[in-house]
């Protein structure tokens, strides 16, 4: 092993570097005088007694009673396994104080809980909210209720948002509102999801102010605050400002178009025309 690697050893069980090099320095040597130390350690003359008197108090040097004064390392197998007990040591001093800590503000968190629990936070990236709709949407239990952004296509909407088959097999009802572009996007809907009681789709027309809107289990809710875009959105779990979407959202879906995506489609024959009088048959 490297001199620097033998070093950055030690570092990480906890010495300093230069606590590191006199160590290691005085580990070769084997029983040697602070000078000497220093110069085989390359450190400066004056920290070289206090670098000894450090490494002492860790267990891994001895004085020697001896004129001029020695010093003895101790070997570094034995010098390793008593840097790793006072690693162990530390970690478990760590983890009970972590442990106080923990339980102290919890307790206070506790006594506060209703305001802490009340944020708003804007999230600008969509792969961000993506990954929130996908988290918040996977913990649901009872509903997620969305209007789509305007320039959403049902194609788009069904292949961004897989939670919702995911939602779905869990038995989370899911309703779903977006622009009626024109008549033939009203029977477009994936068979699966069209068959799902579970399920239910609504268009509004273009004549209708749409922004995209998500409500999960009716406690939190993002808002957008672009009009074609889902971003830069704004996510809360305000009760009032989550009953305030509710109440939009119900509104918006009374006047919403129910989507017949199961049913069949009507074939209407035209009447034939004799060529003689032009009069039906």
């Amino acid at each position: 092993m490297s001199q620097e690697k033998a070093v950055q050893t030690l570092v990480n069980l906890g010495l300093t570097v230069l606590q590191a090099k006199v160590y290691i320095a005085l580990a070769k040597i084997g029983t040697s005088t602070g000078r000497k130390t220093a110069i085989a350690a390359q450190v400066a003359p004056q920290d070289v007694y206090r670098i000894l008197a450090e490494i002492q108090e860790k267990g891994l040097a001895e004085k020697v009673i001896a004129k001029p004064t020695l010093y003895k390392a101790t070997p570094i197998n034995e010098g390793l396994s008593i840097l790793l007990q006072n690693k162990k040591e530390d970690y478990i001093k760590a983890e009970k104080q972590a442990k106080i800590m923990s339980n102290h503000f919890g307790e206070n968190n506790n006594q506060n809980i209703i305001q802490e629990n009340v944020q708003f936070s804007i999230t600008s990236k969509m792969t961000l909210l993506l990954k929130m709709h996908d988290k918040l949407a996977d913990s649901t239990k009872k509903s997620i209720d969305f209007i789509c952004p305007m320039k959403w296509s049902e194609k788009i909407l069904l292949n961004r948002c897989q939670y919702i088959k995911r939602a779905i097999r869990r038995g989370v009802k899911v309703r779903v509102i977006t622009l009626k572009f024109n008549e033939e996007t009203i029977a477009k809907n994936p068979k699966p999801l069209s068959r799902n009681p579970l399920f239910e789709h609504r268009c509004i027309p273009e004549t209708i102010y749409q922004f995209g809107m998500y409500i999960f289990d009716e406690q939190e809710v993002t808002i957008s605050v672009s009009e074609k875009e889902l971003t830069p959105s704004l996510w809360t779990n305000n009760p009032n400002v989550v009953k305030l979407a509710e109440s939009y959202f119900e509104n918006i879906w009374n006047k919403a178009q129910i989507k017949y995506v199961s049913a069949p489609l009507t074939v209407v024959k035209r009447p034939r025309y004799s060529s003689s009088n032009s009069t039906a048959v």
